[in-house]
């Protein structure tokens, strides 16, 4: 890992960071091989909305970008919020009440991580005397870019992970405490769990929201949008089938030329995958977008804020033409006045610019609604409120570009008879200095 002022270099990958403000960090020129992936990855606002009885509750609803997100870094605690020997990097912001700039320190961490799952693994046996041929594995080495931002009770992580394939995630945990409401009967209703007896306190439902920005550039700035659906067929009955009526699954190409047909509000019944992707040739060389924590919303498009300065929140993927004016979902000013928002969402939408061959512009939603119980306290822990965002390779590489990672190891087996007759099993592995796996 290299890094140079903003500039940050890793095998093969490489961006800017740029903490803003309003928003957090933003990664510009996002580059794998020397081939542009994204000119911008950011994420754009948070939204918190609570339920409850009272008109105080009712009415709770916090759009964290109003609040300057950015500014709400904090300095990073060294061998536990990130490795000790992580990449430190300050953080130069504007906070309200102050009359002149300030920086944070250790605000942004870089560091290389090892997942525990293995991002490649094949163990090849006979299936007639189980033995085996090979085994092969490639660990999941990552670099992460990690900001920790805490907006009142909560905090959250934002990590950008860059894995050696050539996939991207976008991944968003939240912690921090929770906010409580005071119920004089001690009883749980409709809008939360009692979570303390003694001061008879509701921790209310609410929702976490979250938006991003996605700007890339498949292979050049001119690019395309395209969904593949997912659906079920009846084969046509053949005679091995007997009286038994099979069905399959097929997929289906589908080119989403304008704006008001990439506002994306996702069917959880019918799945697909979406595509942006270059036309210059065949292949068509693309990146997919997938999520699994797309946010489900429940609210009805009628409600003030939907229409207003939460619009973003009814979509959880639109894609847009890009437009100087249109470079964020959300403003500063929005939590002021969220029913007459500087910036609403579906403006971007509305004049409908063709997405043919254009310099697109991806904007994802993803959310979860957390009902608090006692484990919430004292604080809120992370496991199962992780959420991400995927950028994958789709047909834009020959063949997975990590198969050429000196990380990949490969055990062959091999059958030695030695003077006296006896078949010893020996394993040779091709990553130097490591002492061979012995297999049964």
């Amino acid at each position: 890992m290299a890094v140079s002022g903003s500039a940050v270099e890793w095998l093969g990958w490489s961006f800017n960071i740029h903490p803003r403000t309003v928003t957090g960090i933003q990664l510009f020129n996002v580059q794998y091989k020397k081939e542009r992936i994204a000119y911008e990855l950011s994420m754009q606002d948070i939204l918190v909305l609570y339920s409850g009885g009272a008109p105080d509750d009712y009415f709770k609803s916090y759009f964290d970008n109003g609040w300057s997100i950015g500014a709400a870094s904090t300095p990073l605690v060294r061998g536990v919020d990130c490795p000790q020997d992580a990449v430190y990097m300050n953080s130069n912001t504007y906070i309200v009440g102050k009359d002149q700039g300030v920086s944070i320190n250790d605000s942004i961490c870089i560091f290389e991580h090892r997942n525990s799952i293995p991002l490649h693994r094949h163990y090849s046996s006979s299936f007639l005397d189980g033995s085996y041929r090979y085994a092969f594995s490639m660990p999941d080495s990552v670099l992460i870019v990690r900001q920790i931002l805490t907006l009142w009770n909560y905090d959250y992580i934002f990590d950008y992970e860059f894995h050696q394939n050539g996939v991207i995630e976008l991944k968003v945990s939240s912690t921090g405490y929770v906010a409580v409401t005071t119920n004089l009967d001690g009883s749980t209703n409709s809008h939360g769990y009692v979570i303390n007896d003694g001061w008879k306190a509701t921790a209310n439902l609410h929702q976490h929201i979250f938006n991003f920005r996605l700007d890339l550039d498949i292979d050049g700035i001119n690019n395309n949008f395209k969904t593949i659906d997912i659906s079920k067929t009846t084969p046509t009955k053949h005679d091995f089938s007997g009286a038994k009526t099979w069905s399959q699954i097929i997929m289906q190409e589908s080119v989403i030329d304008n704006e008001q047909d990439a506002a994306i509000r996702y069917d959880f019944s019918r799945p697909k995958l979406y595509v942006m992707y270059d036309n210059k040739t065949s292949k068509q060389r693309g990146y997919r977008i997938q999520s699994n924590n797309f946010h489900n919303p429940v609210l009805s498009d009628s409600s003030p804020l939907l229409a207003g300065g939460a619009s973003w929140t009814k979509y959880q993927l639109a894609v847009t033409k890009f437009n100087e004016s249109e470079t964020t979902t959300a403003s500063a000013f929005v939590q002021g006045d969220p029913f007459n928002p500087a910036i609403n969402f579906d403006d971007f939408i509305e004049n409908n610019d063709k997405l043919t061959n254009e310099d697109l512009v991806a904007w994802v939603t993803v959310g979860l609604h957390h009902i608090p119980t006692y484990e919430d306290l004292p604080v809120t822990s992370t496991p199962g409120k992780t959420l991400s965002v995927v950028l994958a390779p789709f047909n834009y590489f020959e063949r997975d570009p990590a198969i050429h990672s000196r990380d990949a190891a490969v055990f062959w087996h091999e059958v030695i008879q030695k003077p006296d007759g006896i078949l010893y099993q020996n394993d040779t592995c091709l990553v130097p200095n490591v002492k061979p796996s012995v297999y049964p």
